[in-house]
Order: C-alpha cells, then sequence, then structure tokens
C-alpha cells in the first residue's frame, strides 16, 4: 500500500513539472557567423545591428576570424626563410581591442543580443615541394566556429596554427637554445690565444651560424604544429576542442560537407570534404548545416550515426545542429543576411541563456531566401503517455510507454501547403506528414517500444532540422 502512495505522489510530481515544461522556453531567432569589418565583412556593429532590426533577428553572434595567417618555410631555416599571407584578423586588429568594443556596444542596446565568436582555421598542412613545382596547401578551409569564450586570454591562447601566442616552454626550450652553445664556441675560438686566423675564420662561421638559427629558433617555444606533416592532422583539432571546451565555450565544426579549390597568388589550394573527421573527434558541440551541410543530415546520414553512436555509449555527448550564415555583405554569394538562422529556446533573453542553447542542442536551424515568409517550428515534444513527463529539442525523457511526439508549425498565410514533414526515429523516417494548412498540429503515437533503450527523434521540414529529443524506455516496476 505503501508503494502505491509513494507510485502517485511521484506520478503527480512529475506530472506537475513536466506540464510547464515547453511552456517555459520561447523561440529567439539567431544569426551565427557574423562577419564584421574588423574581419572580411563589410558592416560596422551598428550596421550589423540595423540589419539584424530590420530581419527580425534577436540575436547576433559575430564570428570573424582569429588568424588568417599561411605561412611556408624551407627547411632547416623555416622561420627565417618563409613566406606567408596574412590578411584582416582579430589578432591584427588586436583581441582586447574587439571584445571591448562589442562589450562597449552592447551596454547601449536591450532588444538584440549580440555577442562575440570567432572561426578558426585550426590546422592546415603542405604538400609537394617548391622544386617539383607541386606544392599544394592542404585544408586552408576545414574551419570551426567557436563562441561563449569572452576573455582575452582565452582567444590569446587558442592553440590555432598560426597564432604564434599559443606555444609552450618546456623541456624542448633548452634544447632549442642550443644556438647558444654554439655562439659561445664562435667566441671562444675568435678569442682564443694565440691569435690564428684559420681558427678565427672558424670561429666567425660558428658564431654566425649560432646567430642565425638563434633567430631562427627565437623565442624557444614549443611548437604546436608541423604544417609539413599529415602525422597528427586528428590530434590538432581535438587539441583546439578540449581547449575550448576547458574554458567552457562551444565549438562547431563548419560546413563538413563543403569542398573549395584553386589558385591563389600561384600556389594551388584544396579543402575536401571532411565528414569522417566528425567521427575521429570527440566533445565538440556540433556542426553546421547550411549551405553545405545538407548531406549531413540525410536520414542514416553522418549525423545520424553519430547520434547513435551516443545513444550506444560510444560518444560521451550528443552532436547539435546549427545553422551557420557566414555573411561578409549581400554581394557575397548573393546572401541576404538572416536567410540562414539558428532559432534558440530560451527561458530569457541573456548571452548566459544562447550558449545555454547551443551546449544543451535547445535549437533548431532554418534556412529560407523568403524573408517576410517563414515557417516556425513552435512545438517539437515527445512525451511519456504514463507519467506525462516531457522533453523538447535537447533534452532526454524517460518513457513507461510509446511516446507521443506532439508537433506545431505555424507561418503566414502566404505559405501554403505542400510541404513534408519527415519524423526520423534512429536514423529512419517513421512518418510523413503532408502539410496543406497552416498552423500545423499533430500528436503522433510511436508504437516502437525497447525496454531500456535508449533512442531518438527529430524532425525535418521545409528549410527546418531541429535537433533530436532522446529517449530512454524503461519498465515500469
Amino acid at each position: 500500500m505503501l508503494k502505491k502512495i509513494i507510485f502517485i505522489i511521484l506520478f503527480v510530481l512529475v506530472l506537475t513539472q513536466s506540464a510547464s515544461l515547453a511552456e517555459d522556453y520561447y523561440n529567439l531567432a539567431g544569426c551565427i557567423h557574423v562577419n564584421s569589418n574588423v574581419g572580411k565583412g563589410r558592416y560596422s556593429l551598428e550596421e550589423i545591428i540595423g540589419l539584424a532590426r530590420s530581419n527580425g533577428i534577436q540575436i547576433v553572434i559575430l564570428g570573424d576570424i582569429l588568424t588568417s595567417r599561411v605561412e611556408y618555410g624551407i627547411w632547416p631555416l623555416r622561420n627565417i626563410l618563409k613566406v606567408f599571407d596574412d590578411s584582416s584578423s582579430l589578432l591584427n586588429y588586436g583581441v582586447s581591442k574587439y571584445l571591448n568594443k562589442i562589450k562597449s556596444f552592447t551596454n547601449d542596446i536591450s532588444d538584440i543580443i549580440i555577442m562575440p565568436g570567432i572561426e578558426v582555421a585550426p590546422f592546415y598542412y603542405w604538400a609537394g615541394t617548391l622544386l617539383k613545382r607541386d606544392l599544394v596547401l592542404h585544408d586552408p578551409s576545414k574551419h570551426m566556429f567557436i563562441a561563449g569564450l569572452d576573455k582575452p586570454s582565452d582567444l590569446l591562447g587558442m592553440p590555432v596554427i598560426g597564432n604564434h601566442n599559443a606555444g609552450k616552454y618546456g623541456l624542448i626550450s633548452i634544447i632549442l637554445a642550443w644556438p647558444l652553445l654554439v655562439m659561445g664556441i664562435g667566441v671562444y675560438l675568435f678569442f682564443k690565444i694565440p691569435v690564428k686566423k684559420e681558427r678565427r675564420t672558424v670561429g666567425i662561421i660558428f658564431l654566425s651560424l649560432g646567430v642565425i638559427f638563434f633567430i631562427n629558433n627565437f623565442p624557444f617555444k614549443k611548437a604546436m604544429f608541423d604544417a609539413y606533416s599529415i602525422k597528427n592532422r586528428i590530434f590538432y583539432y581535438q587539441q583546439l576542442i578540449d581547449y575550448v571546451n576547458k574554458k567552457g565555450g562551444v565549438v562547431f565544426w563548419l560546413q563538413p560537407c563543403g569542398e573549395s579549390g584553386g589558385v591563389y597568388k600561384g600556389v594551388k589550394y584544396e579543402t575536401l570534404p571532411f565528414t569522417e573527421d566528425l567521427f575521429y573527434t570527440q566533445g565538440y558541440t556540433g556542426f553546421s548545416v547550411f549551405y553545405e551541410g545538407e548531406e549531413m543530415v540525410k536520414p542514416m546520414g553522418p549525423w545520424d550515426k553519430l547520434l547513435l553512436e551516443y545513444c550506444l555509449g560510444k560518444r560521451n555527448r550528443p552532436v547539435w545542429a546549427i545553422g551557420d550564415m557566414d555573411y561578409s555583405y549581400e554581394e557575397e554569394n548573393h546572401k541576404n543576411f538572416g536567410e540562414v538562422q539558428t532559432v534558440f529556446l530560451v527561458k530569457d533573453k541573456t548571452k548566459e541563456a544562447v550558449v545555454r542553447a547551443l551546449k544543451n542542442g535547445n535549437m533548431y536551424a532554418y534556412y529560407s531566401r523568403d524573408l517576410k515568409n517563414q515557417l516556425r517550428l513552435d512545438k517539437f515534444e515527445v512525451r511519456d503517455r504514463l507519467t506525462g513527463s516531457s522533453a523538447i529539442m535537447g533534452q532526454e525523457v524517460s518513457c513507461f510507454s510509446p511516446a507521443e511526439i506532439a508537433i506545431n508549425i505555424s507561418g503566414p498565410e502566404a505559405i501554403r501547403g505542400g510541404s513534408s514533414l519527415r519524423l526520423i526515429r534512429n536514423g529512419m523516417v517513421i512518418q510523413v506528414f503532408q502539410i496543406k494548412n497552416l498552423p500545423f498540429n499533430t500528436v503522433f503515437i510511436d508504437d516502437y517500444f525497447v525496454s531500456r533503450e535508449k533512442c531518438y527523434y527529430r524532425l525535418e521540414v521545409e528549410g527546418i532540422v531541429a535537433n533530436p529529443v532522446f529517449v530512454t524506455f524503461k519498465d515500469l516496476k
């Protein structure tokens, strides 16, 4: 009897708490990865805010590149005999200056959240040689997006190739200081008595070589990257992911299905699709879809396989999807500000709430060229019919019975029917809904139930890619 009473009390508590779960959140439309005129963008912060207001965007996360420096050096004096290309970036502008500018600007506005984010190319490598004229720069466009870090030291210490602030001192520093010994030998031979011309000549050679290599090795920091080898390629990306997690930020792979290449200043460069790297690395927050990530999200594509790894315990956290605006100005690829959005589910309109949503997957990605007529995913909720407990995107719910999925989609009357909504469980399309009128509201009961199994539901419809809701099936004891 006592067990029954306790169960009823718990049942009521769960039902009371879960009934208002979805109501506690509201949607805020955001643009992630907006380039300002500090980097490759054209517009100032004031102009970006104006664009956001005119397009109904309430959250702007900037995405100026930390460093765009690319260099090639000739062994053994790679730091002296080298050529490099370096354009506008945060390191050139000044990290502290940049962050202070955003902070002072945001103090004057309250209707829009604007916060720093950065784009980085963690690593690139060279193949071929100058002599054979087959030199190729690989992976210069294999980029990541980072947000949630607002301390200058966090950005300055970021382990990405081209950031010379990120080197470390250690035992290797003593080894790198070997030119001092050569210089000492040179001085000794030059001044040794009795003076001999031949010995002085050798001393000058030693002293000269010591000075040259001293300049090459200075400031004797351990090199964090070897741009002339592919041996530790994955390690460099994992190194950055671990660094960002340690600092409390979020890190997303950008456009993993994208491909780019060409010739710049006589040097060939190329970046091939890199979806496999998402399987080789752990701990990153997610990846971008739109413009070039559609292949990631197709049923039983890479995203579903990554989510299944999490469900099977092979991955320590889920992988979330965001929309990558990657906006610099209208003329670039004919992009309109706001056509790619990440819609956040937050409880309050603060920077901290936005970062939490990014970490927890409380968001969906959206793409539409028609900025005046847009669909909105008002509800995507998975419930247990027995207890009433529920979860939204990025959350997990325990189900003692087959799951009930509630979906609400709205939009202006100008949007007519004809769209197909696909409901996906564990990578398989389990139901297709034809949206004939808006608003569209449905409740679907999935007959699937496997005790002690963790699975997920996600959906796609007309430019909307929703992050998953996880379900763990349990027996009622």
